[in-house]
């Protein structure tokens, strides 16, 4: 098995797998109010989400992230 990485921009049947990587990505932190896969998602309506890329590894998507 070849170990192929692609980058691309998300979808919208990533929006799903973006929060739950983000809400597990803050849980944790003191610092968050764990808000942050809502204040992406607001900002993806707002059409105000400059990048949202996601990481595919032989066709499988493994890692997620967004950025304002």
């Amino acid at each position: 098995m070849t170990d192929k990485t692609l980058i691309r921009s998300e979808t919208s049947a990533d929006v799903s797998a973006i929060a739950k990587v983000t809400t597990a990505a803050f849980k944790t932190l003191a610092i968050s109010n764990n808000t942050e896969q809502f204040i992406i998602a607001a900002l993806r309506a707002a059409k105000a989400l400059t990048v949202s890329l996601v990481a595919e590894m032989d066709g499988r998507r493994s890692l997620a992230g967004a950025r304002a």
